[in-house]
C-alpha cells in the first residue's frame, strides 16, 4: 500500500459514519450489541475505528439503520479498504497495536501540530538518535528488534518530502535540544543540525519554547493534533500505561493549547538560532 493510504484511518472514517446513522436512527449502542450479540465494548471499537468490520456485520448494521442500497455499496468498499494491510504491518512483529494504530492514522493526516517536550519527535530524528532513543528507552531490547523500528521511524519521515507532502509543525522544549541522550555528543550535535536543515523545507515549520516560560500549557502533555483531508481533526497523547485519541469537539482544547504554545514560543528564525548556537556551544567539546 502506498504511503498516504491508510486503512486505519478508512476503519475512522467508516466508524464515524456508522455512528452518525446509528444516531440519527436514534438507536442505543446497547440495542445495536444486543442486535448484533456482541457487547457494548465492540460497538464502541467499531465506531472509533479500532476494529475492522466484516461485510455481514456492516450489511446488518445498515439494515438495523435502514440505510439504503446506494450508500451500503459505498460502505463496503470503505469496510473493504479498512481491512487491508499498511506498509507498517511488514514490522507487525516489533510494533505494539497502539504504535501501529498511531502510524495508520498519521500515514493519513494531511498536517501534523505537535508539542514535545522530551526528546526530538520521531518524524525528524536522524538515524543515529532515533537508534539512541530506542536503546535508552529499553536498554534491555534485542539490537536487531531495535534496528527494525529504527527502520519503522525513516520510512514514516518520507511523508515529509513525497510529492504532496506531510505539513508539520512542531514546537519543542529547549530542553529537548539541550538532553543528549546516552552522553553522545556527536549524535546529538548530528541531531541538532538536521532539525536545522529540516527548518528550510517549506512543509516544515519548527519552534522552541524558552526555558523564560517558566509556565505554559505544554508543561502536562507532549501531544499530537493530527488533521485529515477528508475527516475531522483528532488529538493524539501517548502516556505510559496507553494511548489516548480524542475526537471532536474534545480534540480542539488541544488546538485552543498549542496555538497558546505557538504564541509564547520564539519564532521559527529565534528557534533556529538557537539551535544552531546550541550545537555550536557541544561541538567544542566533541
Amino acid at each position: 500500500m502506498a504511503i498516504g493510504e491508510s486503512p486505519t484511518a478508512k476503519r475512522r472514517r467508516l466508524g464515524l459514519l456508522l455512528r452518525k446513522f446509528r444516531t440519527e436512527a436514534k438507536i442505543s449502542a446497547e440495542v445495536v450489541s444486543q442486535h448484533m450479540d456482541r457487547n457494548d465494548a465492540w460497538v464502541s471499537r467499531v465506531e472509533r475505528g479500532r476494529t475492522g468490520l466484516r461485510r455481514l456485520d456492516l450489511e446488518r448494521l445498515l439494515d438495523l439503520y435502514g440505510v439504503d442500497g446506494s450508500m451500503q455499496a459505498e460502505l463496503a468498499d470503505l469496510a473493504k479498504a479498512g481491512r487491508e494491510r499498511g506498509w507498517w504491518s511488514n514490522y507487525s512483529g516489533v510494533l505494539s497495536r497502539q504504535y501501529s494504530s498511531y502510524i495508520g492514522f498519521e500515514a493519513e493526516a494531511s498536517r501534523l501540530l505537535i508539542y514535545e517536550s522530551l526528546v526530538v519527535h520521531g518524524l525528524l530524528q536522524t538515524e543515529s538518535y532515533a537508534r539512541k532513543v530506542l536503546q535508552v528507552g529499553a536498554p534491555e531490547e534485542d539490537p536487531a528488534v531495535i534496528e527494525r523500528k529504527v527502520e519503522v521511524r525513516l520510512n514514516r519521515q518520507r511523508r515529509l518530502t513525497a510529492e504532496r507532502p506531510l505539513r508539520l509543525w512542531l514546537i519543542f522544549d529547549e530542553a529537548v535540544l539541550r538532553r543528549v541522550l546516552g552522553g553522545d555528543l556527536r549524535v546529538h550535535v548530528g541531531q541538532l543540525d538536521h532539525l536545522v536543515k529540516m527548518a528550510e523545507l517549506s512543509n516544515v515549520r519548527l519552534q522552541v519554547m524558552p526555558f523564560r516560560e517558566a509556565g505554559h500549557p505544554g508543561m502536562l502533555s507532549s501531544f499530537t493534533m493530527m488533521e485529515f483531508p477528508n475527516d475531522p481533526a483528532m488529538a493524539y497523547i501517548e502516556g505510559l500505561t496507553g494511548d489516548l485519541y480524542e475526537d471532536a469537539p474534545e480534540s480542539e482544547r488541544y488546538r485552543v493549547v498549542f496555538d497558546n504554545l505557538r504564541a509564547s514560543a520564539l519564532s521559527e528564525p529565534s528557534s533556529t538560532s538557537l539551535i544552531k548556537e546550541v550545537a555550536a556551544d557541544l561541538r567544542r567539546d566533541l
